[in-house]
């Protein structure tokens, strides 16, 4: 594919991340407790209802309110951002899979993903040290080794505990990179559909299978000598791939919706393929650890499913179905006129992790500063979004640029050797 951007899935990116940022602080000072970060960062009474009061939770309940009567759009927001990001991962990867070759496409994701998360968890550790001695916060929470298991996005594996609260989504993404890599080597870069779904089944075997010797429903005896004999990390890798198998198969559908707009499956096919992959999505989501309480990611994979292939349908017949990667692609924003789905398409990963522990970090401690979750709001978003927009200029896109280049030196010089 050329330089141009497939523009509709762009703007479905930035969309995706206002929704995940809505989510979280819409309900920052509704919950008892920080939206699942596995730190303490800021003292209970900071969620007092009656600070709950403010624009941002305002917005938040009007579409609270207006989304009964929509159903398709009745989604749980947060849920609804994380598996629109995996829908359009898995439409780009396949883009990107098929482009180079599968170490030039690992280097290349690399450099891509581990700096901004490195910038992200450095806020984190910045804005924690420069409040423990304001009283704020009494420690900083996390070890090396901690910080070590984030960063190479290893913590599942390990059981080491999360300190950015939107770590776990990069999880499944690696998992998945390493999924599509291994699948595009095996069949010389070229996908296909049924290598798709044989992939997909593989994930439903073991998926179901891990999660049930994780929850000791099978298996008891061999759990029991795995824990005796200190080899328990075995179960935190089945761990790790139950939670994340459900997922992956989510994303899966975003490659078939690939193949469909380059003509490599027809309509039926792509809606069957589509409806496959989400029973399979279903079952591993309903077996997962904490499955049941998490059943709203059910309804909501089906009907982002439902909304994501309206959508790829529409764009590509309106492109009137031109072959090959002509369909995917439209001409190329234009910079002089500022757009705003675009700017938060653009700054959407630095977003996405900077907006959650650093973000809420600073926005309580803006709260307990000015005692207002208007002014702790006013004060805090230009900073986050600001740095998300610095982020993203001066660290993701020249090192993702220069992550290409390295990758394809390298796996050149792989290749004379």
């Amino acid at each position: 594919m050329g330089q141009t951007k497939i523009q509709w899935l762009n703007n479905l990116r930035g969309l995706a991340a206002l929704l995940v940022v809505l989510h979280h602080w819409g309900t920052l000072f509704k919950k008892a407790e920080v939206q699942g970060s596995t730190y303490k960062i800021a003292p209970d009474f900071m969620f007092d209802p009656a600070i709950s009061g403010n624009f941002v939770q305002s917005f938040y309940t009007l579409i609270e309110w207006i989304k009964p009567y929509t159903f398709i759009f009745d989604i749980e927001l947060g849920a609804a951002g994380v598996l629109l990001f995996f829908l359009i991962s898995g439409f780009v990867i396949s883009i990107s899979v098929e482009r180079y070759h599968a170490g030039e496409f690992l280097v290349s994701r690399v450099f891509r993903l581990l700096p901004t998360l490195a910038f992200a968890l450095l806020l984190i550790l910045g804005i924690r040290l420069a409040l423990i001695p304001t009283g704020f916060i009494e420690t900083v929470g996390f070890g090396v080794k901690d910080f070590v298991t984030n960063l190479f996005l290893i913590k599942d594996f390990t059981w080491s505990p999360s300190i950015e609260n939107a770590i776990w989504t990069l999880l499944v993404e690696v998992k998945f990179y390493a999924l599509m890599a291994g699948l595009a080597y095996f069949k010389r870069d070229k996908l296909t559909p049924g290598l798709i779904m044989q992939a997909a089944l593989a994930m439903l075997v073991l998926g179901t299978v891990f999660a049930a010797a994780n929850m000791g429903n099978i298996f008891p005896s061999l759990f029991e000598r795995a824990v005796a004999q200190d080899a328990f990390y075995l179960f935190s890798f089945g761990k790790a791939i139950s939670d994340s198998a459900g997922f992956i198969v989510f994303m899966l559908c975003g490659v078939i919706a690939y193949f469909y707009a380059v003509g490599r499956v027809k309509l039926g096919q792509y809606i069957i393929l589509s409806s496959v992959l989400l029973c399979f999505y279903v079952i591993l989501m309903l077996c997962r650890q904490y499955g049941f309480e998490q059943y709203y990611y059910v309804p909501a994979g089906t009907k982002i499913l439902i909304i994501f292939t309206a959508l790829n349908i529409f764009f590509v017949r309106s492109l009137n179905r031109r072959s090959g990667d002509a369909a995917l692609t439209e001409s190329a924003r234009r910079r002089s006129r500022f757009n705003i789905v675009g700017f938060f398409a653009d700054i959407s990963y630095p977003l996405y992790l900077i907006h959650a522990t650093f973000g809420m970090t600073l926005i309580l401690y803006c709260q307990h500063i000015f005692n207002n979750p208007n002014i702790a709001f006013a004060v805090a978003i230009p900073i986050i979004f600001g740095l998300s927009w610095i982020c993203h200029k001066f660290i993701e896109r020249p090192l993702a640029k220069k992550g290409k280049i390295f990758a394809k030196r390298l796996t050149s010089n792989l290749a004379v050797d």
